[in-house]
């Protein structure tokens, strides 16, 4: 869902509003591609969530700030006289920030590029959806840049990512700790897609025509996501579940034992994909279009209907039993699948 900045007196709730109070706003601040409403499908299966048929999406945009300052690992965008960009931190910090209490700053004489936002770039979706893509607009700049900003990484597909994107490590400037705090001679930010609507289409045909491997491999033509190594979303009766999907030829895949690159491979290859809601459908992206998605699910976000819609997927559902209901949040629950249900949604697909 998309995040509305708030209002504040020590910030611009839009850099596009700082951009225009420089009265420069041709020379330091670039939208890209349009304005874009895009209509989804309505979703088919058993027990399918509600849906939005139709998402506005704003245009992506960049901006250069002269003497732009970023802050602590929360990574609070300052302009030169002490404003919050709002709309480029997360939002569990916009009440936090006090200008009054800016501790001093290193310069760095040189153009800084953020890419980091918040905590998200741990989670696999963000990393793909969120964070990879403002690589795009700032190549579309054409700026060079000196160092990129990011928390510090932790997993291996984000070493893996920025290799592909030819990224040397020693450009990346990880942010560690709470006491980070540079400024820059021109530091250049750039718009964050969950904040522009959600789930962008530019930026799912970004990441998959940059990663999208050109051949495809065998054995993986129908396959089953299990989320057995997560801390939550498991399938209680994954064994049951297989039962049916074996005797259909199905293989069983956990992601979180594979490459990036496997990740890719796999999915680019399946044309018939089971699997509960999760991050890793992330990877929907590198489907062929045609290909059918059965997304187990108690509660959901749109997020992967979206980029089914945006690839030309076939996408269907089957709502599940929520067990181990989690009380701060509904989308941690546990699920039991009705086996019933998905014989008939696979009947459906004609499998």
């Amino acid at each position: 869902m998309e995040n509305e900045p708030a209002k504040s007196n020590n910030g611009f709730s839009k850099t596009l509003e700082w951009a225009k109070s420089k009265n420069d706003e041709k020379n330091i601040f670039k939208e890209f591609y349009s304005d874009e409403i895009f209509k989804i499908a309505k979703p088919k299966g058993i027990g399918a969530p509600m849906w939005v048929s139709e998402y506005h999406y704003r245009k992506p945009y960049i901006a250069v700030i002269e003497k732009g300052r970023i802050c602590s690992n929360e990574c609070l965008i300052i302009t030169p006289d002490n404003k919050l960009l709002i709309d480029l931190v997360h939002p569990s910090y916009w009440e936090n920030f006090d200008p009054h209490k800016l501790p001093p700053s290193t310069y760095y004489d040189g153009i800084i590029a953020i890419l980091a936002y918040g905590n998200y770039q741990d989670n696999y979706y963000h990393w793909l959806i969120d964070i990879i893509p403002r690589i795009h607009l700032i190549q579309k700049s054409g700026i060079k840049v000196d160092k990129y900003v990011l928390r510090k990484l932790r997993y291996s597909f984000q070493y893996e990512t920025l290799r592909k994107l030819r990224i040397p490590i020693e450009k990346i400037w990880q942010i560690d700790n709470k006491n980070f705090n540079i400024t820059s001679k021109k530091l250049m930010v750039s718009s964050i897609p969950i904040n522009l609507g959600g789930c962008t289409k530019w930026a799912c045909e970004f990441v998959r025509k940059t990663f999208l491997p050109s051949e495809k491999i065998n054995g993986f033509d129908r396959i089953y996501i299990s989320r057995e190594d997560a801390k939550y979303r498991k399938v209680h009766n994954e064994d049951a579940v297989m039962g049916v999907l074996t005797r259909k030829g199905f293989k069983k895949i956990v992601l979180g034992s594979l490459s990036f690159q496997q990740q890719l491979d796999i999915f680019s290859s399946a044309k018939i994909i089971v699997s509960p809601n999760g991050a890793g459908l992330s990877n929907l992206i590198f489907c062929q279009p045609g290909s059918k998605i059965i997304e187990l699910f108690t509660d959901t976000a749109e997020v992967f209907l979206k980029i089914s819609s945006f690839m030309k997927l076939d996408h269907y559902y089957l709502r599940c039993k929520a067990v181990n209901r989690v009380v701060d949040t509904r989308f941690k629950d546990d699920l039991n699948v009705d086996i019933e249900g998905l014989k008939k949604v696979l009947e459906i697909i004609k499998i």
